[in-house]
């Protein structure tokens, strides 16, 4: 008997498997946020460096003079990390020879007001901050997945059928019957004896069914393997006809990728031809 008419009989999709989607959706919808939130509260913004002894500069230019100051303090390459050594008892002499790292920036703000990044200036130098973030993050994830993994085994109820498909037919009624006083249905445990001589009756037929698969002998054994090292073989030097894509523009459309790697083709057959009229206009 199929065990989704067991469920069906103790009252289907009813309030104890609401109660198990209501709370199995907390934390997925927390985890879900928290690992999204990262790419908001990180993000960098536009920016440059702020102009040394300019007090409340902004990353937008707020008159013709400011706009002198930027060009003239900052090098037009790399505003964002670098600034030109600057002479504090003098605010107009800049030394344009000599670069210095600044530890002061400006963030466009016409967009994000603020973020976590631009507010604990993770930039240039600090870039590394938002890699160890990401990483004590994802870290988390994993020692938190093999703790609460681990610890909801022994605490949530285990699936019916994955019980039933393993003869755990005692387990199984149990957790059918705490179900049906849930839901406030009737379990009957005939149901279950049906669904129990079935997956009887099939594990006494795929049992053997299973050894007859392999091949005997220990090549049977090493036959997959022998496969798969040869298709891997093969794929490999089958790759050496594919064109070359070092310093290439990767194709873009389905047409670029057609023409994908015969341009030396073709200016090889160009340069023949045009040695073969060379000579014929030669020998006339």
């Amino acid at each position: 008997m199929d065990s989704e008419v067991v469920i069906s009989s103790i009252g289907g999709f009813g309030r104890y498997q609401k109660i198990q989607l209501a709370i199995f959706s907390v934390p997925w919808i927390g985890g879900g946020l928290q690992l999204a939130l990262a790419i908001f509260i990180l993000r960098v913004p536009a920016f440059r460096c702020a102009i040394p002894g300019w007090e409340n500069d902004t990353y937008k230019v707020q008159s013709d003079t400011h706009a002198w100051y930027i060009n003239h303090s900052l090098p037009s390459d790399n505003r964002k990390c670098k600034v030109y050594q600057f002479n504090y008892s003098d605010f107009n002499d800049w030394n344009s020879s000599k670069e210095v790292n600044c530890h002061a920036w400006v963030y466009d703000k016409s967009s994000v007001p603020s973020t976590a990044a631009s507010d604990l200036n993770f930039v240039c130098h600090r870039t590394v901050f938002i890699s160890t973030i990401n990483m004590l993050l994802m870290a988390g994830v994993f020692v938190g997945s093999l703790f609460f993994g681990t610890f909801s085994d022994h605490i949530i109820d285990e699936s019916p059928r994955w019980l039933i498909s393993n003869s755990k037919f005692e387990e199984a009624k149990d957790i059918f019957e705490k179900i049906a006083k849930r839901n406030k249905a009737v379990f009957t445990p005939s149901s279950l004896q049906q669904s129990q001589e079935t997956t009887s009756q099939t594990t006494d037929q795929t049992k053997p069914t299973q050894k007859s698969n392999y091949i005997p002998t220990k090549f049977g054994k090493s036959l997959p393997l022998i496969l798969f090292g040869v298709a891997a073989l093969i794929a490999g030097f089958l790759s050496l006809a594919l064109p070359e894509t070092l310093g290439e523009n990767l194709p873009d459309t389905i047409e670029d990728g057609e023409k994908f790697g015969r341009k030396e083709k073709d200016n090889a057959t160009k340069e023949n031809i045009a040695i073969i009229t060379f000579k014929k206009y030669e020998s006339m």
